[in-house]
């Protein structure tokens, strides 16, 4: 969008691409939180509209201002999915802030159906649907079923992402089934390293874009055992490089299957090999359906709804 918008990207911190048509204010520099505010109040009285993510400093410091605001709603995950009593007590905080800024901001957007339906529960407010989308290649062609029944879980590595369902999933997998890990996270809190596993288990940890790309055309299907999503993005990232997906039937992985008809779902973990099996037997139609899903709800897509929405509040 920097063609029609001066975009200044505000965070306390953030891996930052030089390439990108933005300047970058880390607010980490500013020592301090009353600073950080006090320079966050300055940036936002120099623009003409702002954008903030759930994050209760930057919606609750742009709710005092006069500017016209949008906030992207990624919704709350469950106070019992959290890792500890301090994370709990975050979510009850949040709990009671985030439902009044909802409210206060000029337009609130979901990224997904099943945000969308959250958030008017959870605000009494009609929201926007911009739901998030893929980098579909320019180069994707259709593609053939790999040879190796081949899992590939991208995410991190923790309680609410379902690590303990997937390690359990290992054990009843036959032994031809590879399963590829990407995230970051204490995979031996949830994976006996030295326990002999049927299936053929590869911890990546944090891995090049160039590397994520290729594990996703390696794929026989994204797999993912998370008991809360607000949207699913490795399934979208695997459906624009036309991989299937196998997922637990729940939030917006629910809606991401169903829409694509592009995947399969388990309900429980013994479901998850006949799941699997009948993902490989109707392969390269479902792989077709990935791509075509992905091609329709790309970024560019999303990211043109938001510039008419920006440009229509200034």
């Amino acid at each position: 969008m920097s063609d029609q918008f001066e975009i200044t990207v505000v965070a306390d911190s953030i891996e930052w691409n030089s390439d990108i048509a933005a300047r970058l204010e880390d607010l980490s520099t500013s020592t301090g939180l009353v600073r950080s505010i006090r320079r966050l109040r300055e940036l936002i009285e120099d623009s003409d509209v702002v954008h903030c993510h759930d994050s209760l400093k930057m919606m609750s410091v742009t709710a005092l201002s006069s500017k016209p605001w949008v906030v992207t709603s990624h919704g709350i995950a469950p106070f019992w999915l959290r890792k500890n009593f301090i994370e709990m007590t975050k979510g009850v905080v949040t709990n009671l802030c985030y439902p009044i800024l909802y409210r206060r901001a000029s337009r609130l957007v979901a990224i997904s159906p099943y945000i969308q339906s959250w958030l008017h529960r959870y605000t009494r407010r009609d929201p926007v649907l911009i739901a998030n989308g893929a980098e579909v290649a320019s180069d994707a062609t259709k593609r053939h079923a790999p040879s190796t029944p081949t899992l590939l879980y991208v995410g991190e590595i923790s309680r609410r992402k379902g690590l303990q369902d997937l390690a359990r999933a290992v054990r009843l997998m036959p032994s031809n089934v590879t399963m590829d890990i990407v995230g970051v996270g204490d995979v031996a809190r949830f994976f006996r390293l030295d326990e002999t596993q049927s299936a053929t288990v590869n911890f990546h940890g944090f891995v090049s874009d160039a590397e994520l790309r290729t594990l996703y055309e390696g794929a026989t299907c994204v797999f993912s055992a998370s008991l809360w999503e607000g949207y699913g993005l490795p399934v979208m990232e695997g459906f624009a490089r036309g991989t299937p997906a196998l997922v637990r039937r729940t939030t917006n992985l629910t809606n991401l299957v169903i829409d694509s008809d592009a995947g399969k779902f388990f309900e429980t973990i013994y479901e998850i090999p006949s799941r699997l099996d009948e993902i490989i037997e109707d392969w390269e139609r479902l792989s077709v359906n990935a791509q075509t899903f992905a091609r329709a709800h790309t970024w560019e897509n999303a990211f043109a709804q938001y510039r008419e929405l920006l440009l229509g509040l200034i």
